[in-house]
This record gives C-alpha cells, structure tokens and sequence, in this order.
C-alpha cells in the first residue's frame, strides 16, 4: 500500500496549493472515512 505523504488543496479559482506535508503517529489511519466513503 503506498503511503500519504503530501496533499494539495484546491482553490476556488481551480488551481492548487504547494504541497502539504502530513504526519501521523499511528500504524493503521482510515482516510476513506475522513471523506465520507466506507471504511477499510
């Protein structure tokens, strides 16, 4: 499984942000559910 390392926001003008780094401190992280998918 590849891991999250960066995200970009988009802008209401359509263009995106630089890259954001992420960091988490737990071995298992449920990303679906954060945007209201089905968990893993």
């Amino acid at each position: 499984m590849d891991k999250l390392k960066y995200v970009k926001l988009e802008l209401e003008d359509g263009s995106y942000t630089e890259s954001i780094p992420l960091s988490v401190q737990a071995d298992h992280v449920d990303i679906a559910s954060a945007g209201g998918g089905s968990q893993i």
